[in-house]
């Protein structure tokens, strides 16, 4: 039978060096089937050799159950936003089923299209002390909003389309009363909307905003209503349904004229004594 020649060489395949560091094992004893003679001393090359940076793993290396436990976590996790992190796995209890830290994009809410407009805003540079503010929907509906629409109010922006819109859905019988400055003569009229008409209101119920509940002694009202919008004077007539109450606030001015004309004439007399006195006997 033969036998496969020695090596003439202890160094390991495909290293190389000049130094003499390493040591021979000079026990006698061969290895069975390896070819080498008994007793011929085996060069061991010294611990580190060889090795490049980066090969040896350092600190304290996880044990074989994470391991597996991690790649099997990382493999049936799904995409890679929803797969765990190799810290967690570490640091979970022993005996606990793990629980995945969600990131931070999972448990900060995410931002409006409103919000990310106003964040790209606040990054330009800013015109004055108090800068640029964005306006909202409600603001820009607020300025082009008419009591009354004309085609001379469409201009073709996407704010007066907005307006016309809303607009539209507005119910033009009766009207909704504000007649909280009714002693300076302010009063407010706005149209009612589709919620407004289902609920009754201004109709079956008293038409001023803070008296809708009441049902009593109501009555329809032709009002001549003269107001200012964008610096034009304006007039239109509307009906109002009003209760007997907010009815004295809506007639407040006309009703404390004629009271005081009554208190004039009471002490002056009627207007033929008047002219009598003045053209004498």
């Amino acid at each position: 039978m033969k036998q496969r020649a020695p090596d003439r060489c202890g160094l390991a395949a495909g290293y190389a060096s000049d130094d003499d560091d390493g040591h021979y094992d000079d026990d006698g004893v061969g290895d069975e089937g390896s070819g080498r003679a008994r007793g011929r001393p085996r060069w061991r090359p010294p611990q580190g050799f060889g090795d490049l940076p980066g090969d040896r793993a350092g600190g304290q290396r996880p044990s074989g159950e994470a391991t597996v436990d991690y790649a099997v976590r990382q493999h049936a996790a799904g995409p890679s936003r929803h797969k765990v992190r190799f810290l967690d796995v570490l640091l979970a209890p022993p005996g606990r089923p793990f629980v995945p830290r969600p990131s931070p994009a999972q448990t900060k809410p995410r931002p409006s299209s409103f919000e990310q407009h106003c964040a790209l805003l606040r990054r330009r540079p800013r015109r004055g002390a108090e800068g640029n503010k964005p306006k909202s929907d409600l603001q820009h509906l607020q300025e082009s909003h008419r009591f009354l629409r004309s085609a001379e109010d469409d201009d073709g922006s996407w704010e007066s389309r907005l307006a016309q819109r809303y607009y539209e859905r507005l119910f033009k019988e009766y009207v909704i009363c504000d007649l909280a400055g009714y002693k300076q003569g302010e009063v407010g009229f706005r149209w009612r909307t589709e919620a407004e008409v289902l609920q009754g209101r201004g109709q079956f119920s008293c038409g001023h905003k803070r008296c809708s509940k009441s049902t009593s002694c109501l009555q329809s009202y032709e009002v001549d209503f003269k107001y200012k919008e964008v610096g034009v004077k304006k007039r239109v007539l509307v009906k109002a349904r009003l209760c007997e109450g907010c009815a004295y606030k809506l007639h407040y001015r006309h009703i404390r004229a004629e009271r005081r004309r009554r208190r004039r004439v009471s002490k002056e007399g009627p207007p033929e004594a008047k002219r009598c006195k003045r053209e004498g006997p």
